[in-house]
Parts: C-alpha cells; sequence; structure tokens
C-alpha cells in the first residue's frame, strides 16, 4: 500500500507526544503536563486515523482478510515484543514482577495497554462492519452506543459487565471503536470535507480545542481513558473529535522525515515508549543528572529519549521487523 504522507505525520505526532509523557513520568516520577491536555487526545487521533486506513471505500471489505491483517500487523507483534520486554524486566528486576506473572500480563493483554485495546477495537470494528454491512447509520448507532454502554458502566458499579476483569483492555477499547468508525467516515466523505483542511477551519478548530481545554480544566473534568475515568462524555467526544480533525489539519500543511519516519513506524516506538525513558532516565540518574524542578532538563532527557528511540527503530525496522513481515 502506498503511503500517505498526512497518515504518517500524524501518527509521528501522536507517538513523539506519548514519549515526551512517558519521558515526564519517568524521569520526574510524575506527569507535568497534565494528561488531560494532550494524551487523550493523540491516542484517539491514532485511532482515527487507523479508522481511516481500516477499509478501501473502492473495494469489498474481507472480513477473513481483515482479521488476518490484525493477527499480522498487530497481534503477532504484540506477542513478540511484549515476550521480549517482559523478559528483560524480569532479567534488570526493574518490574517486581515474576518471570511468570509479566507472561500472565502479555497473555491477559495488560503488557501493551494500548495495542491490546487497538487489537480489540479493530476486531469489533471489523465485525460490526459485516453485521451492519457497512451500512452507515448502523455504524453511527454502534459507535454511539460504544461510548454510551461505557459510560453506564462506568457510572453503575451494579451492572453485570462492570465486574467483568478488564482483559485485553476491552472497556478501553470500546471508547476506541467509535473514532476508528469516525475516521472511516471522514475516508468516505473526504473530498466534500475539504473546507476542514483551510487555514480558517485551523484557527477556528484551534480556537476550539482551546475553549473545550478550558471548560474541561475549569470543570475538573477527567478525560483519561486508561483506565477509564472519563467524567464528561460530551465534552470528551468533542473534545477528542475536533482535535483529530485540528490534528489532521495540520499534519497536511508539512512533512518532517524524522516525524513521517515515527509515523511510518509508530508500533514499533510505541513498544519502546516504556524502556527507552526507562534507560535515558537510568542514565541521567547515574550521571547525577536528577530532575530538580527546571523542565528544561526534561526537555534535554527528551532529546535523548527521541533520539535513542529512533536509533532503535530504525535497526529493529530493518533488520527485524520489516524481513520478517515480508516473508509469507
Amino acid at each position: 500500500m502506498n503511503r500517505i504522507n498526512w497518515v504518517d505525520t500524524l501518527r509521528g505526532i501522536a507517538m513523539l507526544a506519548i514519549l515526551l509523557f512517558h519521558t515526564e513520568v519517568y524521569y520526574a516520577d510524575t506527569e507535568i503536563i497534565n494528561y488531560n491536555f494532550y494524551v487523550a487526545n493523540m491516542l484517539t487521533a491514532f485511532a482515527f486515523v487507523s479508522g481511516y486506513l481500516f477499509a478501501n471505500p473502492q473495494q469489498p471489505f474481507g472480513y477473513r482478510k481483515k482479521l488476518t491483517g490484525i493477527v499480522r500487523s498487530l497481534i503477532v507483534p504484540y506477542f513478540a515484543f511484549c515476550t521480549v520486554l517482559a523478559l528483560g524486566k524480569s532479567l534488570m528486576h526493574s518490574s517486581g514482577y515474576t518471570v511468570g506473572e509479566l507472561l500472565l500480563h502479555v497473555l491477559t493483554g495488560q503488557a501493551s495497554w494500548y495495542v491490546s485495546a487497538l487489537i480489540i477495537a479493530e476486531i469489533f470494528t471489523a465485525t460490526a462492519f459485516v453485521l451492519t454491512r457497512q451500512n452507515k447509520v448502523l455504524l453511527a448507532v454502534t459507535a454511539l452506543l460504544c461510548i454510551v454502554f461505557t459510560a453506564v458502566c462506568h457510572n453503575d458499579g451494579t451492572a453485570v459487565a462492570c465486574r467483568i476483569p478488564d482483559f485485553w483492555k476491552w472497556e478501553e477499547a470500546l471508547l476506541l471503536v467509535p473514532f476508528i468508525i469516525l475516521g472511516h467516515f471522514y475516508r468516505l466523505y473526504e473530498p466534500r470535507l475539504q473546507w476542514l483542511n483551510t487555514t480558517a477551519a485551523l484557527i477556528a478548530m484551534l480556537a476550539a480545542v482551546i475553549a473545550l481545554k478550558y471548560a474541561a480544566l475549569s470543570a475538573g473534568c477527567s478525560l483519561c481513558i486508561a483506565p477509564v475515568t472519563v467524567s464528561n462524555y460530551l465534552l470528551f467526544a468533542a473534545d477528542m473529535i475536533v482535535s483529530a480533525l485540528l490534528l489532521v489539519n495540520i499534519s497536511r500543511r508539512f512533512c518532517l522525515q524524522l516525524v513521517t519516519f515515527i509515523g511510518q513506524n509508530s508500533l514499533i516506538v510505541y513498544f519502546l515508549c516504556g524502556a527507552i525513558p526507562f534507560i535515558v532516565t537510568y542514565i541521567f540518574r547515574r550521571i547525577g543528572l536528577h530532575y530538580n524542578g527546571n523542565y528544561f532538563s526534561i526537555l534535554l532527557a527528551y532529546v535523548f529519549v527521541v533520539d535513542l528511540t529512533t536509533i532503535s527503530t530504525y535497526v529493529i525496522s530493518r533488520y527485524i521487523y520489516n524481513p520478517l513481515l515480508k516473508r509469507k
């Protein structure tokens, strides 16, 4: 499949933002920039792009082919990367878990929550495509029901479904499904939505996102999706949708090689976004560079995190991941 520059750029922006968040958490032992400012936005925008690529409107949807693609591009890498990382954590004694406990986390989809949620969300969406025969109204209803079910589940702990263990992050997956479907709709109506990519739309959406963030923070709303602790679903939906469209607009305006490279290899980058900040933090602390409240030190650590992640991603993608993908 031919690469789409703005898709790779948006994915790259999202991964760079997630790397910043993890750098803060590891190096400063806490988030510094409020999670509600950007983290959930990047994760849902990534799901939106996954929806954009989910199905080709010019070709019949193949359920078996899609499931095979999910296994090949998400499930196999999940088990491969997470098993290696689990063994690495065990050898370094950095997790506090035994090898058996770490491998159990991998088997139950707990080792990399976003990838697990994305796997379930894509399987669910593919099934919905078949059951609804891609009827747009029914798909829209499906997206709405996912949000309603999640909201009810977390506002009423007596529901049976609410007491089901969150294996393979099915709760978070339900929140990603609407954005996958929205991404698909965006592709269907893309020729009619070109006005969303204008400068006027950029300014309007930026102002809307600022207003939505102000409203959420003023009301003390949580927009966290892992674990699901969304306190205002209407505000959450508006914020996530507008910010996703804003990121699409921005991503169509520039093409930086570093950003697109990270976007092209976003899955590898995501698997490394915990390990690399941990390694950089360990090295910095060993040489006496502790976080002292000055955000400049976070940015310095972040530069090293991005550099080391980029190098590691290049090596893994060129010599391990891509050669394996090319095998029949």
